[in-house]
């Protein structure tokens, strides 16, 4: 197959989707995976990990980690979905995405094999874990290093979970998305996230609420795994349109208590975890500051002006779990110094969260789809912009809990421009415009991505703020057209 044909022949597989699951069209299950991988010889288990769940700050968590690797001048593979602009950027080495052709010979070899499995009574793959299949045989051929590795959905069923242990599991944030599958309380869903903590491995835990930190506590005790609680950076020392400076100071883990603790049944067909299997500030010369490995007290270490390109008052928590996960890997061996982590930090690129496109209207796009996402972009907006209001872009889909996402960002807006989402869940841009209008908020449905982004640029002062946010489906067409927008080639 050539890469056209390659995409047609993804188009025609089964497509994982929450509403699938639920009506029992689609499987959330590894069986099909697990033989994929198995009739393709298990290159995955020939390649070292760091592993990333959690609700948010997944890509950008991965996007730091991935750069410090790379400036460390480790062979780094990391594969993030969805893609923002171009397909094959899910799958990048160094930072430079899979050729097409490369990507489209993989594939091949890979549907060959399904055709095989499939005439001997083995199951369908979806097309996520297709994707995930083609992946891992890309790194293994290409003699990666090590894999920053980002979940599609949940964890303990994901198709990125056939992965023997890892260097490294990290757990973002936790909160309310796709509850139909995870679960419908905060305790189901840290479960499945939970899922990717395997034997033995390092858990690198973002700060949780109680009940989510008991569910990563009690699976670290049952896989023996060693928790580590990283203290983040919740807020920038400086910060402009430029970037943010923060300090970290990454402090050892209280011992965690043997209590018993009752953990929650999944919701999916395997119902135990331990069935899956500014430029830089001079400083001396050091190592990254030490993180205990034991859970037990020790004085912590901070290192000091860490500069962050990207924006959004959450990234300085998001940049610090890749620095906790950088030295979990230093002290397995890996060659990172304080250098490359600083190098690596500052040299991040990552589109598409809270991204500023243009000054004089600012423009700022965002992926931010959930509640918890929403919350994070106020923050970063009310930061960033006090006192102003903002002419909003927003494209969602129907199954997330927009009615809580305009609660939050409401107070904000100075108008809405509602977009179509090319993606078959989207919420119909007329609706949410209704939904917008019945809570108090002017609203404009638009028939496409564009004439929205025209529109808030014709009617916007040089001193407004626009925004784009609601999913990250429609990133990187706004983020096309903008660019050619502003660089005279539209």
């Amino acid at each position: 197959m050539n890469f056209r044909e390659s995409m047609e022949y993804l188009d025609s597989v089964p497509k994982f989707s929450p509403k699938d699951v639920v009506s029992g069209t689609v499987a959330y299950e590894l069986g099909a995976m697990r033989t994929l991988m198995e009739s393709l010889g298990n290159p995955e288990k020939q390649l070292h990990f760091v592993h990333i769940a959690g609700t948010n700050g997944k890509g950008s968590a991965s996007a730091f980690l991935s750069q410090i690797l790379i400036e460390s001048g480790l062979r780094t593979g990391s594969f993030n979905s969805p893609a923002i602009e171009h397909f094959t950027e899910q799958f990048r080495i160094n930072g430079h995405d899979i050729t097409e052709e490369a990507f489209a010979a993989i594939l091949t070899r890979v549907a060959s094999q399904i055709q095989q499995n499939l005439r001997d009574g083995k199951p369908q793959p979806t097309q996520f874990e297709i994707l995930v299949a083609v992946m891992f045989l890309y790194f293994h051929e290409q003699n990666c290093d090590i894999v920053v590795l980002e979940t599609g959905m949940g964890g303990l069923l994901d198709a990125t979970n056939v992965i023997p242990s890892p260097e490294a599991a990290v757990i973002m944030t936790i909160s309310m998305d796709h509850t139909e599958i995870l679960g419908r309380t905060l305790r189901e869903i840290a479960f499945q996230k939970a899922g990717i903590i395997k034997e033995g491995t390092d858990v690198l835990l973002y700060p949780q609420k109680p009940e989510a930190d008991q569910v990563f506590e009690a699976v670290c005790r049952e896989k023996k795994a060693r928790l580590h609680r990283v203290n983040v950076c919740h807020k920038a020392r400086e910060y402009s349109l430029q970037g943010q400076i923060f300090d970290l100071t990454l402090e050892a883990d209280p011992q965690i208590s043997l209590s018993e603790m009752s953990l929650p049944e999944s919701s999916g067909s395997e119902t135990s975890v331990s069935e899956t299997s500014v430029p830089k500030t001079s400083v001396p010369e050091t190592s990254v500051p030490e993180i205990s490995t034991d859970n037990t007290s020790a004085s912590g270490t901070t290192i000091r002006d860490l500069f962050i390109p990207l924006l959004g008052s959450y990234q300085c928590a998001n940049a610090s779990m890749a620095i906790a996960a950088a030295e979990i890997l230093r002290q397995k061996g890996y060659p990172i110094t304080e250098d490359s982590v600083r190098k690596g930090l500052k040299h991040t690129v990552w589109h598409g969260r809270f991204e500023l496109m243009h000054k004089n209207p600012a423009v700022i796009v965002d992926g931010g789809h959930n509640p918890e996402g929403a919350a994070m972009l106020r923050e970063s907006l009310t930061r960033y912009f006090p006192g102003q209001k903002i002419t909003f872009l927003m494209g969602i889909l129907a199954d997330k809990d927009y009615h809580r996402v305009i609660d939050i960002v409401g107070p904000l807006a100075k108008h809405f421009y509602t977009v179509p989402v090319p993606n078959p869940r989207a919420l119909d841009p007329e609706q949410l415009a209704r939904e917008l209008r019945e809570a108090g908020y002017t609203a404009e449905a638009c028939g496409s991505i564009e004439e929205a982004t025209d529109k808030a640029l014709k009617t916007c002062k040089q001193d407004e703020i626009i925004c784009s946010f609601g999913s990250l489906y429609y990133v990187g067409r706004i983020r096309e057209h903008l660019n050619a927008e502003f660089s005279g080639t539209k």
